[in-house]
């Protein structure tokens, strides 16, 4: 979206959090479609979560909540109620890889943030080691900055991405749409996701007035197939 939230760790947490659930209840109630959304944290699903419940009359789907201590079998419980009922499934990372939900079960994902992971002491320590490794090699400072967070921080979201898009098309009879909330992908993400060869096919931007007359169109297309 050209207008989603960016979702970056920072202030006006609440504020941002709110405007990105309005986003996701109108992108859900204009598609109509079995949708995956994948968030972050459990802060901005549960966010996201009661936001929905409290409009629950005019979403009219039905809604998953995937929850912290939920074990891998009550996981993969919840996973078979949504394919088999239909609705809306909120879900962390833990469901962005190795969950297959094919057809018509899932035909739309939802990427409420893009996933960059949080500066652990581990990973500035890699990204140190990376950029010093630059600097010996004569690379200009700025340069070998940039590289070194590319190399970890930013190799890390994006690998998760195409993870998180992954859910979607498992067969050759798939389809559907993968909607990314968060305004950086539009902003830069996306076209360095290319760039660095992570993305092979090509994507498109849109305002989500926009999102909301293509989509339903786009799905009924080929739901009439």
């Amino acid at each position: 979206l050209k207008d989603g939230v960016n979702m970056k760790y920072g202030e006006d947490w609440t504020i941002k959090r709110e405007r990105a659930n309005e986003n996701i209840f109108k992108l859900l109630r204009s598609a109509e479609a079995n949708t995956l959304v994948l968030f972050r944290s459990f802060e901005d699903l549960q966010s996201a979560y009661n936001y929905l419940l409290d409009r629950a009359s005019e979403l009219k789907r039905k809604i998953f909540c995937y929850h912290p201590d939920m074990d891998g079998r009550e996981a993969n419980l919840l996973k078979e109620r949504f394919e088999k009922e239909g609705g809306v499934l909120l879900a962390t990372g833990r469901f962005a890889e190795g969950v297959d939900i094919p057809g018509e079960a899932l035909t739309m994902v939802i990427i409420d943030s893009l996933p960059f992971p949080v500066p652990t002491p581990i990973l500035n320590r890699e990204q140190r080691l990376v950029k010093e490794r630059l600097l010996r090699k004569g690379v200009d400072p700025r340069t070998a900055h940039w590289q070194s967070f590319l190399m970890t921080s930013f190799h890390i979201m994006a690998s998760t991405v195409i993870q998180m898009i992954g859910r979607l098309i498992r067969t050759e009879k798939d389809y559907g749409v993968v909607v990314i909330q968060d305004r950086r992908f539009y902003q830069w993400v996306g076209e360095e996701m290319r760039r660095r060869g992570y993305l092979k096919d090509d994507y498109v931007s849109m305002s989500l007035r926009s999102a909301l007359e293509y989509i339903p169109r786009f799905l009924s297309r080929f739901r009439n197939y």
